[in-house]
C-alpha cells in the first residue's frame, strides 16, 4: 500500500499545481479513491481493525465512518492513509469549486447564447413577416437586399483632405443619434434653403438676398457634411445595414434636384431657360449614369472630380453671388456675342461631367459583372438608358409643343419633371441593391403623361393648372414610395429608420458598413 500510496503521491502545494483537464482530474480522484478503498479494506482485515470503517466508493465518492487506529505496528500506515485521504479531500475541495466556477461559466455562455438566439430569432421573425408589409418590393427583392454588399472604387481630389475634418467631426456626434436621422437632418436643411430660393425667384431671373445665398451655401456644407458622417456614425453605433446604404442614396438623388435649382436660381438661368433645363437634365443624368454603372460593374466609381468638387463649386457660387449679385455677376458679358457669365458657367459644367460619360461607354464597351456581360440583375446593360431616355423624350416633347409652359415656369416645370427623375434614379438603385430588372413604367411618370395627355386634348385644364398638379404628383409619388420603401425594408430586417434600438446593431454586418461616402 505504501508503494501505491508513494506512486500516486502529488504534490499539492499552491505553487506546484498539476495542469490537467477537468476529465483527466475526475478519472485520476475517481482511480485513487477505489485504490484507497482497497488498500485500507485489506489493510484492515490484515491487521483486524475492526474500528475501522472505511466505505468503499459509490460512483467516485467515498467517507470515512471511523479514524483509524492507533496500531503500534502500523502508526507509520495509518499517519500517511491519513495524510492521503486529507490529501484526497483537498483535492476533491478544489475540484468541487473548479466545477462550480465552470458551471457558473457555463450559465453565463448560455444565456449569452439565449440572447443571441432571440435576437436571430426576432430578426427572422421580423424578415418573415417582411413579405406580408405591404411595400414596393416583394420577397425576391427582400432577399437579394439582404445579400447586397456595399463596393466601392476610387477616389477624388478634395475629399481625402475633408475627411480629416469629418474624422474629427464624428466624435461630437452623440452616439444614440441614428445614421439615417443625420443624413435626412441634412437634406431637410438644403431643402429649406432652396425652398426660399424659390420663393424669393419663381422664375430665376430675380435677384436675391445676400444672406439667402450665404444660408444656401452653409446649408449645402451642412448636408455635405452630414452625409459624410452617415456612415461613420454607422460604424460607431454597429447599425450599418442595407436600408442605410439606400436611404443615403435616396437622399443624394433628392439633394440633386435641389442643388441644381438652387444654383439655377443663383445664377440667374432663368433669363436661358433652355439653358437651365439643359444643366437641369444634365444634373440628374449624371446621377442616373453614375448609379447605371454601379448596376452595370456592382460598384461605385468615383473620379478625380467628383460630387464632393461639385457641392463646392456650388457653395462658392452661391457666395460670389451673394457679394456680387445674381444679375450684376453672372449677367457680365464675357466673350463676344453675347455670351455671359451664366452661359460660361453652363459650359464649364458640361465640360467638366463629361469624363462621366466617356466612363459609361468604357464599362457598356467591357461588359458588365452578370452572365455573359449583363447587369448585376443578368439584365441588357443598355436598358437602363431606355427608360430614362424615355423621360428626356418627353420632357423635350412637352417644352416644345408649348414653350411658354416651360419658359414662364422653368422652376415649377423642372420641379414636374425633376421629381419623376428622382423616382426613377431610385428605382435603379434599389434595382442594383436587389439585383432585379428595372421596370420601364413606373407611376412616377404620370405627372409628366398628364402633360402629354392635356396638350394631346388641347389643353382641357390650363397649363398652370396642369403644370401645378403634374408637380405635385411627381413629389407625392417619390414621397409615399420612399416611405413604403423605408417602411418594409425596415420591417423585413427587423430595424429603425431614424432611431437606434437594440436590433439595429444586427442590423449590417463588417462587410455591409459603409466604408465611405457613395453618390
Amino acid at each position: 500500500m505504501l508503494k501505491v500510496c508513494k506512486e500516486n503521491e502529488v504534490d499539492n502545494s499552491d505553487d506546484n499545481k498539476e495542469i490537467i483537464s477537468d476529465e483527466q482530474y475526475e478519472l485520476m480522484l475517481l482511480n485513487a479513491c477505489n485504490n484507497f478503498s482497497a488498500e485500507a479494506k485489506a489493510w484492515s482485515n490484515n491487521n483486524q481493525a475492526s474500528s475501522v470503517g472505511i466505505d468503499s466508493c459509490n460512483n467516485g465518492g467515498w467517507s470515512v465512518a471511523a479514524p483509524l487506529p492507533d496500531c503500534s505496528n502500523s502508526s507509520l500506515d495509518s499517519l500517511k492513509i491519513a495524510a492521503r485521504l486529507d490529501s484526497l479531500k483537498s483535492r476533491a475541495i478544489r475540484a468541487a469549486r473548479r466545477c462550480a466556477e465552470l458551471e457558473f461559466q457555463l450559465a453565463n455562455e448560455a444565456a449569452q447564447a439565449a440572447d443571441r438566439a432571440q435576437t436571430s430569432t426576432a430578426m427572422a421573425s421580423s424578415r418573415a413577416r417582411g413579405q406580408f408589409v405591404s411595400g414596393p418590393l416583394d420577397e425576391r427583392h427582400l432577399k437579394h437586399l439582404l445579400q447586397h454588399e456595399y463596393s466601392v472604387t476610387g477616389t477624388s481630389i478634395v475629399e481625402p483632405l475633408l475627411q480629416r475634418f469629418w474624422r474629427a467631426l464624428i466624435d461630437w456626434v452623440p452616439m444614440n443619434a441614428a445614421p439615417n436621422a443625420l443624413t435626412l437632418a441634412g437634406l431637410m436643411m438644403n431643402a429649406s434653403s432652396a425652398v426660399l430660393l424659390l420663393i424669393y425667384s419663381p422664375d430665376a431671373k430675380q435677384d436675391i438676398p445676400a444672406w439667402l445665398l450665404l444660408y444656401a451655401a452653409f446649408a449645402l456644407f451642412v448636408y455635405q457634411t452630414l452625409d459624410a458622417l452617415d456612415g461613420k456614425q454607422a460604424r460607431r453605433t454597429g447599425s450599418a445595414n442595407q436600408l442605410g446604404e439606400l436611404f443615403d442614396h435616396g437622399c443624394d438623388a433628392a439633394n440633386t434636384l435641389l442643388v441644381t435649382l438652387s444654383l439655377s436660381v443663383a445664377t440667374g438661368l432663368g433669363h436661358t431657360p433652355k439653358l437651365m433645363l439643359v444643366q437641369c437634365a444634365s444634373s440628374m443624368t449624371l446621377f442616373f449614369v453614375a448609379h447605371w454603372i454601379a448596376y452595370i460593374t456592382g460598384k461605385i466609381m468615383f473620379g478625380m472630380f467628383d460630387v464632393t468638387e461639385a457641392q463646392l463649386c456650388c457653395m462658392g457660387v452661391f457666395i460670389a453671388t451673394a457679394f456680387g449679385g445674381v444679375n450684376g455677376l453672372w449677367g457680365v458679358s464675357v466673350l463676344p456675342g453675347g455670351i455671359l457669365l451664366r452661359h460660361v458657367q453652363v459650359l464649364i459644367y458640361l465640360t467638366t461631367s463629361s469624363s462621366l460619360y466617356f466612363r459609361l461607354a468604357y464599362c457598356i464597351s467591357q461588359g458588365g459583372a452578370g452572365k455573359n456581360g449583363s447587369t448585376v440583375a443578368n439584365t441588357s446593360i443598355i436598358f437602363p438608358g431606355v427608360v430614362w431616355l424615355m423621360l428626356i423624350v418627353i420632357t423635350a416633347a412637352v417644352s416644345n409643343k408649348s414653350p411658354s409652359l416651360f419658359f414662364d415656369r422653368p422652376c415649377l416645370f423642372i420641379t414636374a419633371f425633376g421629381a419623376a427623375s428622382v423616382k426613377i434614379c431610385e428605382r435603379l438603385i434599389v434595382a442594383h441593391m436587389t439585383r432585379t430588372e428595372l421596370a420601364v413604367w413606373d407611376s412616377g411618370l404620370l405627372g409628366p403623361a398628364l402633360l402629354v395627355v392635356n396638350q394631346y386634348f388641347n389643353e382641357p385644364l390650363s397649363e398652370g393648372v396642369a403644370l401645378y398638379l403634374a408637380a405635385i404628383i411627381g413629389l407625392a409619388d417619390v414621397v409615399q414610395y420612399s416611405a413604403r420603401l423605408c417602411r418594409q425594408i425596415a420591417s423585413y430586417l427587423g430595424v429603425q429608420v431614424l432611431t437606434i434600438n437594440g436590433n439595429n446593431s444586427g442590423g449590417g454586418s463588417d462587410r455591409n458598413l459603409r466604408p465611405r461616402k457613395s453618390h
